[in-house]
């Protein structure tokens, strides 16, 4: 399939390894993506299940009446593990009835040290984002581009396929 403006997310949905990593994303085109495995130390990783999920930027109604929108953000703003965190106040097109699940993943790789993503402050209206270098000491921080997909939570059933959707905040089961 062919995309416009894509946005692209990853997760990494084992854990056959015990040193940290995070998905990466760079070269996005309207035709396809590089998707890696980054983690702190840069040394070798085993192997890991990486799933991913592509949408066109927008906002939109599944059938069933669950909603999503799609969009990335560029930015220089960086946050270190264990300090306050400022991020970049994002708005969505149209408020959300409940708060929304928002994922995100970052879509370039213009820094060779380790990164990933942080979303937090998420409300029905927007939310702040900013990239994330957790413990690490980057040598640089640069603008890079980071995708993010604000779902409506909630269940039901879209196509004939029953869905749910939600957000759990208590530091155990979230992780």
């Amino acid at each position: 399939r062919t995309y416009s403006d894509p946005v692209v997310l990853t997760f990494i949905n084992s854990r056959n390894d015990w040193n940290s990593v995070a998905p990466r994303v760079k070269d996005v085109t309207p035709n396809g993506c590089a998707i890696f495995m980054h983690n702190p130390s840069n040394s070798s990783h085993g192997a890991e299940t990486v799933s991913y999920f592509v949408a066109e930027k927008g906002r939109y109604e599944l059938h069933g009446g669950a909603i999503f929108e799609a969009g990335s953000h560029d930015t220089s703003t960086a946050h270190q593990g264990g300090d306050g965190y400022i991020g970049d106040q994002l708005s969505f097109s149209a408020p959300f009835q409940n708060v929304p699940a928002v994922l995100h993943t970052l879509n370039t790789y213009n820094n060779a040290d380790f990164m990933t993503s942080l979303a937090t402050d998420i409300n029905t209206d927007g939310f702040q984002i900013a990239q994330e270098y957790a413990e690490t000491t980057p040598s640089s921080v640069v603008q890079e581009t980071i995708a993010w997909i604000a779902f409506e939570t909630g269940s039901g059933t879209s196509t004939g396929q029953k869905y749910i959707v939600g957000i759990d905040d208590n530091g155990i089961d979230n992780g």
